[in-house]
């Protein structure tokens, strides 16, 4: 990370969701991530950090980044789906 940061912002932020159980520090590293690669699955990681930091509105816009990205594969659909759902900002 030190040496390559742009290289691994998206296994750091992986990390600190799962075994590091640090959400602000995921939603920092997808965030980082998602600056560099504007990807559906970016997009996503960055929806995934901000629902597990209960940041709604983050989460939110996050899912509307996903839907506009491109292809919802499968778990990414269904996230966004389920913050879509209860996203009282979006209407739906």
């Amino acid at each position: 990370m030190t040496k390559h940061p742009e290289a691994y912002a998206d296994h750091a932020a992986e990390f600190w969701l799962a075994a590091g159980n640090d959400p602000a520090r995921a939603l920092a590293y997808a965030e980082k991530n998602l600056a560099l690669r504007p990807t559906v699955r970016a997009w996503e990681l960055v929806l995934r950090a901000a629902r597990a930091k209960h940041d709604g509105d983050r989460a939110c816009a996050a899912a509307n980044g996903a839907r506009e990205a491109g292809y919802l594969y499968a778990s990414a659909r269904k996230v966004v789906d389920e913050t879509l759902a209860h996203c009282p900002a979006c209407g739906e």
